[in-house]
């Protein structure tokens, strides 16, 4: 019995009204605590050096822009104007992608104003007023929510008449990327893809904004598609349950103008990784 208390007695005990732990007590709290503050830093670091880079996408929220040019209802609303100039002076033709204020597209919109200008034909000539969306070096237009947001041009500038959008067939093929919305892409949110942003893009391209297929190549350059049907129909509602997530997506790619263009089956040509 008295074997046992001195054995109990040697045995390092501290508790907390005690003046002073025993060294062995101490030197084992010591090397906990160090191991926590390594672990703190190494995690610390980890998620710092592995987290997503903010966006460089920009959306001019208070600066609104007046463009003119031709307005393209197919296969995408846009309007194709002068935007600037390269560094000959040269003046840059593009087309730039329109698209409605809030989670809305902008194709009800160019359709009335095409229906209302029939005898126009190709040469719809209009003025525009809206927000610039760019990243990247492509751009889109948010029109306001004002009556004045677009009207038709009385008269053609002269020396101003752009062509049809030029479209080359690049052939099929079938790519990994993303389907995220390119208002919310380019610069309203960041971030403005995958999962955490999923639930707003599925809003915005059930208004009507088009789809846009994200992928990277081997290089670690971005191209962006914009989806739509083989007939060049819009697909926003088919492409929903795919939206934010991995996928893979066959199609015909055609070059319109400075976009490009991916028309598949939404019913058989995504699959999900």
């Amino acid at each position: 019995m008295i074997m046992r208390e001195r054995t109990r007695q040697s045995k390092p005990f501290y508790i907390g009204w005690m003046p002073k732990a025993e060294p062995e007590y101490r030197s084992f709290v010591r090397l906990v605590i160090f191991a926590l503050v390594v672990v703190i830093i190494f995690v610390s670091v980890f998620l710092v050096t592995n987290q997503h880079g903010f966006s460089s996408g920009v959306f001019e929220r208070s600066n609104f822009t007046e463009l003119e040019g031709m307005l393209i209802q197919k296969p995408f609303p846009a309007i194709k104007t002068f935007y600037g100039k390269d560094i000959y002076g040269n003046p840059l033709v593009k087309t730039i992608p329109l698209v409605n204020k809030g989670k809305f597209g902008a194709d009800s919109l160019v359709a009335q104003m095409m229906a209302a200008h029939r005898t126009a034909g190709d040469t719809l000539w209009v003025n525009i007023k809206g927000r610039l969306i760019y990243n990247r070096g492509v751009a889109l237009m948010e029109l306001t929510a004002q009556d004045a947001a677009m009207h038709m041009m009385k008269a053609l500038p002269d020396g101003q008449k752009f062509a049809a959008p030029m479209v080359t067939d690049l052939g099929t093929a079938t790519l990994q990327g993303q389907i995220v919305d390119p208002k919310c892409y380019l610069g309203v949110m960041k971030p403005g893809e995958g999962k955490p942003h999923s639930d707003c893009a599925i809003r915005c391209i059930a208004g009507g904004i088009p789809p846009m297929l994200r992928i990277i190549n081997k290089d670690g350059e971005e191209n962006l598609l914009i989806l739509r049907g083989e007939q060049g129909e819009t697909i926003n509602r088919q492409v929903l349950k795919f939206v934010g997530q991995p996928v893979t997506v066959s199609g015909k790619i055609e070059q319109v103008d400075d976009w490009l263009v991916m028309k598949i089956n939404p019913l058989t040509s995504i699959e999900t990784e």
